[in-house]
């Protein structure tokens, strides 16, 4: 699972699952604690598109159905997710020492997701300005981990890649730099492998499901305090996330 201490990074190439795995943390975190959650809402903190919400639509409409028949008492999972736009670092600094702090009071988030902690910070400072930079991200990871701390609850902040320089074996290496290395708990790579996969059709209330190619992808635990390092092998259908076993 997520730890419920410190900053989970989520970091991976362009669709290789990453808001995917965001959107299922956003469901699964209302679920009560016996069933994996922690019921409660999620605070989902945009940075570069607009929130999925077709998207999100269509993966709670099979997650409501798969657990209607083990909860108590239905969850209206829409109603629980607070979704901010930001467009600046200053917006998230705002968000996060003004807005967040408010939500948490009322005992309402369990869960704060930022997608992405990159796109702001890869954009707003040029090549003279990276002490400047470093400041600013040791300063709201640190807002971060107080309200972590203060709350007991995850906080998940989605990073970009870029191109891995020299004889290390990996395409790609997270974005940010050391700088931002250092503040982070957990760190889970995301990718997409070469192989392809049918997925079966499925029938559910009367309309096709699956039964096209997709990309298998892979989830690595890089390093992370109660996880061993380790890969896991998954695909996207349109009930979000499976596991390949």
């Amino acid at each position: 699972g997520i730890f419920s201490r410190g900053i989970t990074e989520i970091c991976g190439e362009s669709a290789s699952g990453k808001t995917q795995f965001c959107l299922q943390l956003s469901l699964t975190v209302q679920l009560p604690e016996k069933h994996g959650g922690l019921n409660g809402g999620v605070a989902y903190i945009c940075t570069e598109d607009a929130f999925p919400s077709k998207r999100l639509h269509q993966i709670l409409q099979h997650f409501s159905r798969k657990t209607e028949n083990i909860l108590e008492s239905k969850i209206k999972f829409s109603d629980q997710i607070f979704i901010e736009h930001v467009s600046d670092v200053e917006g998230l600094v705002y968000c996060t020492e003004k807005k967040l702090p408010l939500l948490l009071a009322q005992n309402a988030i369990k869960l704060v997701i930022i997608d992405s902690i990159a796109a702001l910070f890869r954009c707003e400072y040029n090549s003279s300005e990276m002490i400047k930079r470093s400041k600013h991200m040791n300063s709201l990871a640190a807002a971060l981990h107080r309200l972590g701390h203060q709350h007991n609850i995850p906080i998940v902040c989605v990073n970009q890649v870029t191109g891995s320089v020299g004889s290390t074996d990996k395409k790609h290496m997270p974005s940010l730099g050391l700088s931002w290395s250092n503040q982070i708990t957990s760190r889970i790579m995301f990718s997409r492998t070469e192989q392809q996969i049918m997925l079966p059709r499925q029938y559910i209330n009367n309309v096709v499901t699956g039964g096209f190619e997709t990309s298998v992808r892979k989830m690595e635990v890089l390093f992370a305090p109660h996880l061993p390092s380790l890969e896991l092998m998954f695909v996207i259908d349109q009930e979000g996330i499976k596991a390949l076993v």
